[in-house]
């Protein structure tokens, strides 16, 4: 029972540490943004920068569910489902929960523009904070076929396999974001999507490089010696106001999951002696 205990506690420490070393991360990214000047494109120095603007694309993609014209989508599917517990003496539990059966994404490069200038912009690597825009709901059965045919059309999409996709086929109700679900039956699935579509508001953290085959020889990405990359549809308050809503709560679940840890390595210690 003693080392039952001592192993619960150290994997608790190991997982608070683990929450605190990413609090971390969160709250240097809030400190880049609020002390990094805003730069202008025509003006654009080497190194880390901040860029105000809108999104500009030569060419651009489109989202699996609404066809929505963008550069960048990141969608998951749920699906409610029955799930049955049993505890310690043999009692039997049901619950159901709406959980994440798929997800997927896709980019493109595309321009940064302001009232000075374009800039390329290499999205790989880069963390986005785009908020959901479209929900859609399937009914269990509103798909006649394996669910496996739909997840292997996906993965041909994002993969630029294929252009073409019959969803018209899966029956998808267009829902409110937000929308609460009452009544779901099991086998029910909710289809999300986020987007960054061109002509949106954009914020960009990133660090820009010379490049000889960019245009006007510059481009942003992922740097190297400091590799905080933010694309955003938010302003600059709703970024750093997202960052310090994820920073505080790693903190708060690292200190709560020491404490508990430390507890349950006295208690372990009690019992034994």
């Amino acid at each position: 029972m003693f080392l039952i205990g001592i192993i619960i506690a150290l994997v608790l420490c190991v997982i608070g540490a683990i929450s605190f070393i990413f609090g971390f991360k969160q709250f240097h990214k809030y400190s880049l943004i609020k002390d990094t000047p805003r730069s202008k494109i025509r003006s654009l120095a080497m190194g880390l920068v901040e860029l105000h603007g809108v999104v500009a694309a030569n060419e651009t993609i489109q989202t699996p569910f609404s066809r929505s014209q963008c550069v960048y989508y990141q969608y998951r599917i749920e699906e409610y489902r029955m799930h049955t517990r049993t505890d310690s003496k043999g009692r039997t539990t049901v619950y159901y929960s709406w959980d994440t059966i798929a997800s997927g994404s896709r980019q493109i490069p595309f321009f940064a523009r302001d009232d000075t200038g374009d800039v390329y912009i290499d999205p790989r690597g880069a963390e986005y904070d785009v908020p959901l825009k479209k929900v859609f709901y399937q009914h269990r059965g509103g798909f006649i076929g394996a669910f496996s045919t739909i997840l292997t059309a996906l993965s041909d999409w994002d993969k630029a396999k294929t252009t073409e996709m019959d969803i018209g086929s899966w029956n998808l109700q267009p829902v409110k974001p937000g929308h609460i679900t009452w009544g779901a039956s099991v086998g029910d699935r909710k289809y999300y999507e986020h987007y960054l579509e061109p002509n949106e508001n954009l914020f960009l953290m990133g660090t820009a490089v010379p490049d000889r085959g960019a245009p006007n020889n510059v481009l942003v990405r992922k740097g190297e010696d400091e590799p905080t990359f933010i694309i955003s549809n938010k302003r600059e308050a709703g970024v750093m106001k997202s960052l310090k809503w994820k920073m505080a709560g790693l903190l708060i679940l690292a200190c709560a999951l020491e404490v508990i840890g430390v507890i349950v390595a006295l208690l372990s210690a009690d019992v034994s002696s």
